[in-house]
């Protein structure tokens, strides 16, 4: 049976509302006393590592290995830094907990070109959204990564980005990761390495230059929380979307004596239908945020499974309620895309999958179009009951 405007408008009304509650509960849970969401977490506070495959750019080096950092807290002031290189000690140098360094004993207000503190974005939603082009910081290199040891730099930042992991040997860096891009200069101002870090708290996630201008590194763990939003995120739109269609599908069932609560009241057939939707759109909503931050561990083919997955939910909703399949068509032309330029000109499958919002516009499309009773019509052959479902 066809929904009027007004049921349509609340399906998609409580399907944004659920995604906006997991943006709100989020905002909320960084402002309370809890390490689930920390507004400002400092890498040296706290026993911390963060692992990179490294490269030294050298033809002695054709595979990458590991440099690992390891941060150890001795006591309130001080945390012990220690820099491996496939598994050997490069240096080790004093930080405090906000990240600057102990030289000869004593703070100069200058941080190690591992990690530099910025304000939380999520803060600044309205107001900037984190740190700017231009924006300076004092660096140091106790241990000698990019030249001599203890030599003094300038980091300035370049732009914001994001950076779109797709290698899965990258797994435990779940999706993008917005970031910002800086040049590091040397005393005499001249260009010697290029950094990105994580917008969100200062870590190096990638690196390119030093002694050897080609030597590079690529994050892939950590247990610093850099993805400590969408953790949050993610998880309570599900809990919110359940909640949402549980409590609509009671109040459309019960019929209620208020005029006001009697327009919610909905016969089972159009019930059932509101219901559908509701789950279609917080599924279709659920895998654009797999699109944008858990995309990685799943790689090219298993994200394609995936819509493949929700296309084919879409298929048998449509025979559910007897939608012609076209409706279907743009969630088929995200994966078509995708597939077509990661196999055939072998690019990568990221930003693409983010870029299509194919799902999305198939279950709007589907919402728009339940204002009619009955979309398609019965052919009288079996070819025609197939064509008629697809035209």
């Amino acid at each position: 049976m066809a929904l009027n405007w007004k049921t349509r408008t609340l399906v998609v009304f409580l399907v944004l509302m659920a995604a906006l509650i997991s943006v709100i509960y989020n905002q909320i849970l960084i402002k309370l006393p809890t390490e689930v969401n920390e507004e400002d977490p400092l890498f040296f506070e706290k026993n911390r590592y963060a692992s990179y495959y490294y490269n030294n750019g050298s033809i002695d080096q054709l595979q990458d290995v590991v440099l690992i950092i390891n941060a150890d807290v001795i006591n309130s002031t001080h945390t012990n830094v220690s820099i491996y290189i496939n598994s050997k000690l490069h240096g080790s140098f004093l930080v405090n907990p906000e990240g600057y360094v102990y030289e000869n004993g004593t703070l100069k207000k200058n941080y190690s070109i591992w990690w530099v503190h910025v304000e939380n974005p999520m803060l600044e939603i309205f107001t900037g959204f984190g740190v700017e082009a231009g924006k300076r910081f004092n660096l140091i290199d106790p241990t000698g990564f990019l030249g001599a040891p203890w030599q003094n730099y300038t980091a300035v930042v370049d732009r914001k980005r994001v950076w779109w992991p797709e290698d899965q040997k990258l797994g435990k860096i779940l999706g993008a990761q917005a970031s910002f891009q800086m040049f590091i200069y040397g005393p005499g101002g001249n260009k010697v390495a290029t950094a990105t870090l994580d917008l969100t708290c200062g870590l190096v996630e990638l690196w390119d230059g030093g002694i050897n201008s080609r030597q590079t590194m690529t994050l892939y763990d950590t247990n610093y929380p850099i993805s400590r939003n969408r953790l949050v995120i993610f998880p309570v739109l599900w809990i919110a979307g359940t909640i949402l269609i549980v409590v609509a599908y009671v109040v459309m069932r019960i019929d209620w004596k208020n005029k006001l609560l009697h327009r919610l009241h909905l016969n089972s057939e159009k019930r059932n239908e509101a219901t559908l939707l509701m789950i279609a759109g917080v599924m279709a909503i659920g895998i654009e945020y797999i699109d944008i931050w858990f995309y990685a561990p799943l790689g090219k083919d298993g994200n394609l499974y995936l819509h493949l997955g929700y296309f084919g939910f879409l298929v048998l909703l449509c025979f559910v309620l007897k939608k012609r399949l076209v409706w279907t068509i743009p969630a088929f032309l995200e994966i078509a895309f995708v597939f077509a330029i990661t196999y055939a000109v072998n690019d990568p499958y990221v930003p693409h999958l983010t870029a299509f919002m194919g799902s999305t516009i198939s279950w709007l499309c589907l919402v728009w179009i339940s204002k009619h009773d009955n979309d398609w019509i019965e052919g009288k052959t079996w070819i025609g009951k197939i064509l008629s479902k697809l035209s």
